[in-house]
C-alpha cells in the first residue's frame, strides 16, 4: 500500500488536525490525530488496517490495547487474516477477570496495536500483562 493512500484516507476522514493541542501527559503538539474519526470511518479504517497488515509477518498475532486499540486490532486482524487478543487496562470484577481476553498460547509473540501513542505507558502495561 502506498503511503499516499493512507495520507489521503486520513485527510478524507479529517482525522489529522493542525494547531496547538494539549496532550494527555500535559505536553503540547502542533498536530492532533483524532482516533475516533479514523476508527469510526469504515473507509479510512480499512486503509489504516491494510497498511498495518502489510507490515506484519505472516504468523504474527495481534494484541489490541483496550479501549482505543481494539477497533484497529480487529480491523487489522481481518485484513491480515491473523488472530488477536485484547489487553485490558485492569481486571474486571466479574466474569473471567482476565487481563488478556482471547485465545493465547504460552510463548507466542504478539504485535501490540495501539491507536495513539504519546508516552507509551499503555503499551508497556500491555506487554507486561502478556508476559
Amino acid at each position: 500500500m502506498a503511503n499516499q493512500e493512507l495520507i489521503d484516507a486520513l485527510r478524507a476522514a479529517e482525522a489529522v488536525q493542525f494547531g496547538e493541542f494539549e496532550l494527555s501527559h500535559g505536553g503540547t503538539s502542533e498536530y492532533y490525530v483524532d482516533k475516533y474519526l479514523f476508527e469510526t470511518d469504515p473507509d479510512c479504517l480499512e486503509v489504516v488496517a491494510g497498511a498495518f497488515a502489510d507490515r506484519l509477518e505472516t504468523d504474527d498475532k495481534l494484541g489490541g490495547v483496550a479501549l482505543g486499540g481494539v477497533p484497529l486490532a480487529a480491523a487489522t486482524s481481518v485484513a491480515a487474516g491473523v488472530p488477536y487478543v485484547i489487553a485490558r487496562k485492569q481486571r474486571k470484577e466479574y466474569g473471567t477477570g482476565n487481563l488478556i481476553e482471547g485465545r493465547r498460547v504460552e510463548g507466542e509473540e504478539v504485535v501490540i496495536v495501539e491507536d495513539i501513542v504519546t508516552t507509551g505507558t499503555s503499551l508497556v502495561e500491555a506487554v507486561e500483562a502478556l508476559r
